[in-house]
């Protein structure tokens, strides 16, 4: 489980930050800060181990249970996201 995390950790801040100098080369406005690039990293890690988690739990309680925790744990995950980027949003503009 451990190592699973870490994959998770590593490969989410590797894709970052070896996109963002791609994107910022064709990017019009100014280029996205190293600040940004680890709110982006740790943003998007939450909601993918609650959805996996959420999905392995569906498989063990068959029936409407299962589709209900599924249908929670995104919606969470995507209101929380949505609230997070507009508060980091408005931290790195500082």
């Amino acid at each position: 489980m451990l190592w699973a995390l870490i994959a998770i950790l590593l490969g989410r801040f590797l894709s970052v930050f070896m996109c963002t100098p791609l994107n910022n080369i064709y990017r019009e406005r100014e280029p996205i800060t190293c600040k940004f690039q680890i709110v982006m990293s740790l943003g998007g890690i939450r909601g993918s181990i609650a959805y996996i988690l959420a999905l392995k739990c569906s498989q063990d309680l068959k029936g409407e249970n299962g589709r209900i925790i599924v249908f929670v744990t995104i919606w969470v995950a995507m209101v929380t996201v949505f609230f997070i980027f507009l508060i980091s949003l408005a931290l790195c503009s500082r």
